[in-house]
């Protein structure tokens, strides 16, 4: 099966004798992740939300209805939905098991609305750095179809190939981010190791404006959005030598 990425799975299991729901982490090493997004029009106005479709390859991995699945290696140690904001990920809302065929695997679905989020009423939580991993979207070709240049299916990404991601990524993601004084617009080049692949903005309350903010929240996304198809386009060009 063709695989785009990796990927994080929180299970969810009920611990009866302190009430709480507990979550295990289980690390998935290739799975084909496909995301969109769906608008509708009600009574509140129109309401955004992500869909997903992954594919697991591994059959013996226990998915189910309310576990969380996040692209790419997560080290969050979840409690509640609210540990993974930051990251890429959803609420799984079906599991089908095809374990018959020449193509086994996990077709897992479901919905990301945000509002786990968005909600980020707690001081300690608003102060936490914000981080993007480019890693989590493939840039040497267009979702996960390989290189657009050389036609490669597999590479790994040199130090010159991630220095252009990150420095690309923050130039882009400027214009996109609330400026007042311009110090969460220069926390992202400040704080972030070029070719790490690890964008990060330390600034405090940056969490609280990305997710709350009336007119520019989610700028990473938005640049993304944007620029991904050129991004990936010259990044594979730097990979292949050309």
């Amino acid at each position: 099966m063709l695989t785009n990425t990796d990927a994080t799975l929180y299970h969810r299991s009920y611990n009866p004798a302190t009430r709480l729901d507990e979550w295990e982490r289980v690390y998935i090493p290739a799975v084909w992740w496909y995301e969109a997004e769906q608008s509708s029009v009600t009574t509140e106005g129109r309401k955004t939300a992500d869909t997903f479709m992954v594919r697991i390859p591994d059959t013996t991995v226990l998915v189910k209805k309310d576990d969380y699945l996040v692209k790419g290696q997560c080290s969050v140690q979840m409690k509640t939905a609210k540990d993974l904001a930051g990251t890429e990920h959803f609420k799984v809302s079906a599991a089908n098991y095809n374990r018959y065929g020449g193509n086994p695997h996990i077709k897992v679905t479901g919905v990301h609305d945000g509002r786990d989020q968005e909600n980020v009423s707690d001081p300690a939580a608003a102060e936490r750095p914000l981080q993007w991993s480019w890693k989590r979207w493939n840039v040497h070709g267009k979702d996960g179809m390989g290189c657009l240049p050389c036609g490669k299916a597999e590479w790994q990404p040199c130090r010159s190939t991630k220095k252009y991601v990150d420095t690309t990524c923050i130039t882009r993601m400027k214009p996109e981010t609330p400026f007042r004084i311009g110090v969460l617009r220069e926390a992202a080049k400040r704080d972030t190791v070029t070719g790490s692949g690890l964008i990060v903005q330390s600034t405090p309350y940056a969490r609280r404006q990305y997710y709350e903010h009336k007119k520019q929240s989610k700028w990473f996304e938005r640049m993304k959005n944007r620029h991904k198809d050129s991004i990936q386009k010259e990044a594979g060009k730097i990979a292949c030598g050309k």
